[in-house]
């Protein structure tokens, strides 16, 4: 069963987190030489794409260990306050690498120009603050295929936090403490799916898909640690899942068989260990270094080799992005992940004291 696998060393979830954190980049690569209307790999196949496939995967996989944490401490305060220590301070350092170390060398406008300007100079408070709605420093990318764009990966930030934000507070309610309560949000989900994709969406805000599909891959993730005695790890699932998808491909269910993709990915693959990467995984996680440097640094190479292969640009930007990724996670996540577990020691200290 999974739960003889959700303890540190008897899993891969950091390791599937980051590999999810490259099929992004993989899927990225195609817009970034060809532009916005170029097809991703599984984009025939499936409903969604292969980059939208791991966003997926990166939910069912926070709903899962964040239900665990909620367990471990039910403080709603200091959950949302690890999370945000887990989200903001990396957005805040590549705001900053972004602006001052990589920007003047791609931009289009004076050395002078550049660093007088209010977004150059902004970038690192506004990424945090408005995701990718964040305005570019002046002039980076212009002539690119995707021209000016930097901040293309952050929207999912926005519903990570809204999946954190409701997460806490549904469970302070109770809302999510039983089964069958999750289990009715997902039915539930699952039929606003069905009537979205049938139509309803186009009435609504362009971002009711995305909640949707966000919060069935969450609390997919939430079901599976509260069944967690119940379901055996299996990869026979995901080709299963894949079948279904390809079924069904453009038709209503679209979401539901991407959330069952995702599923399958982390039950199939993520309770296994693969020897020295899964332990290497679990000390240095550096997938969300990679993505949200990832878009960053392929239009970097991008720049610098316009006319190259795709299959080259993957190559490349995925070994510069894995050594982001690493200073990252060594120069600012993991300080902040200390600054996190601090937080938990001092609640212990508060208990006993209590205690006593």
């Amino acid at each position: 069963m999974i739960q003889d696998h959700l303890q540190p060393g008897r899993n891969s979830l950091n390791l599937v987190r980051l590999i999810a954190a490259f099929a992004v980049i993989v899927s990225h690569s195609y817009p970034i030489l060809a532009g916005d209307d170029a097809l991703e790999p599984l984009d025939t196949w499936l409903a969604f794409n292969l980059g939208q496939q791991a966003v997926g995967v990166f939910f069912v996989i926070s709903g899962l260990t964040l239900a665990r944490s909620w367990e471990l401490d039910s403080n709603g305060l200091r959950f949302l306050m690890k999370r945000g220590l887990r989200i903001f301070p990396a957005l805040i350092g590549f705001g900053f690498v972004f602006s001052v170390l990589i920007g003047p060398f791609f931009t289009s406008a004076g050395v002078t120009d550049y660093f007088s300007d209010p977004a150059t100079l902004l970038y690192p408070i506004t990424v945090p603050l408005f995701f990718d709605n964040a305005t570019p420093p002046l002039g980076v990318f212009s002539s690119a295929a995707m021209a000016g764009t930097v901040n293309v990966p952050f929207w999912t930030i926005e519903y990570e936090l809204l999946a954190y934000l409701t997460f806490a507070v549904l469970s302070v309610w109770g809302s999510l403490n039983r089964v069958h309560q999750i289990g009715s949000l997902l039915i539930g989900l699952g039929v606003l799916s069905l009537v979205g994709e049938a139509g309803l969406f186009d009435y609504v805000h362009s971002s009711a898909p995305h909640i949707v599909r966000f919060a069935a891959c969450f609390l997919s993730g939430v079901l599976l640690y509260r069944l967690r005695d119940q379901i055996w790890r299996s990869p026979v699932f995901l080709p299963i899942a894949i079948a279904f998808g390809a079924l069904i491909n453009d038709q209503p269910g679209g979401i539901i068989a991407a959330t069952a993709i995702s599923v399958s990915v982390v039950v199939g693959v993520g309770f296994y260990t693969y020897g020295q990467i899964t332990h290497w995984s679990q000390r240095t996680d550096i997938s969300y270094g990679v993505y949200i440097y990832g878009w960053a640094v392929q239009q970097v190479v991008a720049a610098i080799w316009p006319d190259m292969a795709v299959a080259w640009l993957v190559l490349t930007s995925l070994s510069l992005v894995t050594l982001a990724g690493v200073l990252s996670w060594t120069l600012v996540e993991r300080p902040a992940m200390r600054f996190k577990s601090s937080i938990m020691r001092s609640k212990r200290i508060v208990a006993e004291g209590a205690a006593e």
